[in-house]
């Protein structure tokens, strides 16, 4: 996540991932924006998920990490 400076291990699943998200935030804002973020990366995955498995098509990690800044 060299764009949003910052160093993330990803945990065994979803839901402990978005904890990870959560902890240890005092301020709102910047958690709703982090929450914000990991939303926008688990939509766009599920959607290139799709993509893939129904049409076929063929997708660079670039071009997957620019659709996320972008959406969120």
């Amino acid at each position: 996540m060299r764009w949003f400076n910052c160093r993330f291990i990803t945990p065994p699943n979803l839901f402990v991932h978005l904890e990870c998200w959560s902890v240890g935030r005092r301020d709102i804002k910047v958690t709703k924006g982090l929450w914000l973020i990991w939303h926008a990366t688990i939509w766009v995955i599920w959607k290139k998920r799709n993509e893939k498995i129904f049409k076929g098509s063929h997708f660079y990690v670039d071009d997957i990490v620019e659709e996320i800044k972008v959406f969120s």
